[in-house]
C-alpha cells in the first residue's frame, strides 16, 4: 500500500509555517519606528510646557511663603522691614547699623527659576502688605505682564 500525501489545505499551511518562521516584515518594523518617533517627538515638544509652568509656581512659592516669613521675623525683631537700600540681602546678612537683629533669617537668597534676582521695594506701592517682592518673570524685564509679585 503507498500513502498519497493529502492537497488538503491544512497540510499546505503547515508546510508555508515550516518555510517561512514567524516574525516581523521589514514594512511592520518601520512602521512600529515611526510611531515611536512621532510620540517621542510630540512628548519632547510638551515637555517644555509641562516644566515652564513649574518655574512660575517657585518664584511664587519663594514670594509668598519663604520671602514673607523671613521678612515678618525680621521685622518681629527689629520694628521694621529692612529699608529699599539693604534689600532682600538684609535677611541672610546683618545689615549695619542693625542692633536687634537675630538672624540669618533666610541662610542665602536665591535667584528667581530664570536666573535673575528677586526685587525687593520698602515701602511697597503695589502690595498691601508694605513691601514688594517681585521676579520679572519669564523675560527678564520688569513691569510686563509676566512679573511675578506679592500683589
Amino acid at each position: 500500500m503507498t500513502i498519497v500525501p493529502s492537497n488538503s489545505p491544512s497540510t499546505f499551511a503547515r508546510r508555508d509555517q515550516r518555510r517561512f518562521p514567524a516574525g516581523f516584515t521589514l514594512l511592520e518594523v518601520l512602521m512600529a519606528i515611526a510611531l515611536l518617533a512621532l510620540l517621542v517627538g510630540v512628548v519632547l515638544t510638551n515637555v517644555e510646557g509641562l516644566f515652564g509652568g513649574g518655574q512660575q509656581k517657585v518664584a511664587k512659592i519663594f514670594i509668598d511663603q519663604t520671602a514673607r516669613t523671613g521678612l515678618a521675623t525680621f521685622r518681629m525683631d527689629t520694628g521694621h522691614y529692612p529699608a529699599a537700600g539693604q534689600g532682600l540681602e538684609a535677611l541672610s546678612q546683618k545689615p549695619s547699623g542693625e542692633d536687634d537683629w537675630k538672624g540669618p533669617y533666610l541662610d542665602e537668597i536665591p535667584d528667581d527659576p530664570w536666573g535673575n534676582p528677586y526685587q525687593y521695594q520698602f515701602p511697597g506701592t503695589r502690595s498691601n502688605k508694605g513691601y514688594d517682592v517681585w521676579s520679572f518673570g519669564p523675560d527678564g524685564t520688569n513691569g510686563t505682564e509676566d512679573d511675578i509679585g506679592n500683589w
